[in-house]
């Protein structure tokens, strides 16, 4: 669970329905709550411990990493929904998914560096090449 700082910058957040959902998706499993580095630890974490017993909480580490590593990543508005979307986790969030999906970078099997080295290349060896072309040329989608 990727938290959010929505009280520390003035937003509405029912934190206590938010940790009741989170134990409802997780279906028995063990939850692992990674902090948003604006929030205040010890009363985050002393909500997780009443409404989450028994779930580990984290207020430092790469969330990325954190994010690799589970089955279920869920947020509220957290750009991390990104991160689970491109890894294929299964993602709650507050967002719009199927949004989210659409807005999602195009991935090529790891080819990527290659491919932008390949349209560079091309681009400092012709720079006078319209977008359409290079559309075109390497088969890439607008968004």
């Amino acid at each position: 669970v990727c938290t959010s700082d929505a009280r520390e910058t003035f937003k509405y957040e029912n934190r206590k329905k938010f940790i009741r959902d989170c134990v409802k998706i997780a279906n028995g499993k063990k939850i692992i709550f990674k902090l948003h580095p604006n929030e205040k630890i010890d009363r985050a974490t002393k909500e997780i411990e009443k409404y989450a017993p028994g779930s580990l909480v984290y207020s430092t580490g790469n969330t990325n990493h954190m994010i690799a590593n589970c089955d279920v990543l869920i947020t509220q508005y957290s750009t991390t929904s990104f991160v689970g979307l491109i890894l294929g986790k299964e993602v709650h969030s507050y967002f719009d998914l199927e949004e989210l999906k659409k807005l999602l970078p195009l991935q090529n099997n790891g080819t990527s560096a290659e491919r932008i080295a390949r349209i560079g290349l091309h681009l400092l060896q012709s720079p006078n090449t319209s977008t359409d072309e290079i559309i075109e040329k390497y088969s890439l989608r607008t968004v």
